[in-house]
């Protein structure tokens, strides 16, 4: 089994991988709808300021922030369970149980 070292280095270049990619895909969408931007420029402006909204609204950095960000919460709380299921596999006191969960 692996060390929980181990699976925080994998997970992270995991997460690295993703957002690179979600990042790559992000430019090639933006430099297309700039191209497509330029020449279209026979649209109203209220066109355009709706697109604006929409796409600043529905941000993939941030979806993929958010993401991550709940990814590590899971694994913190994974990795707390598995520390008190250790701390009580030894005998741990009751005490310490405690204060570990509040932290």
């Amino acid at each position: 089994m692996l060390k929980p070292r181990e699976l925080r280095f994998i997970l992270q270049v995991e997460v690295e991988k993703r957002v690179m990619l979600e990042l790559s895909s992000y430019t090639k969408l933006s430099q297309s709808e700039t191209v497509n931007k330029t020449e279209s420029e026979n649209e109203s402006d209220s066109l355009e300021i709706s697109e604006k909204s929409t796409s600043s609204s529905e941000d993939p950095i941030d979806l993929v922030l958010l993401e991550i960000g709940r990814k590590k919460k899971k694994i913190k709380r994974k990795y707390k369970r598995h520390q008190m299921d250790r701390v009580r596999s030894f005998g741990g006191s009751e005490s310490y149980e405690v204060s570990s969960a509040n932290v």
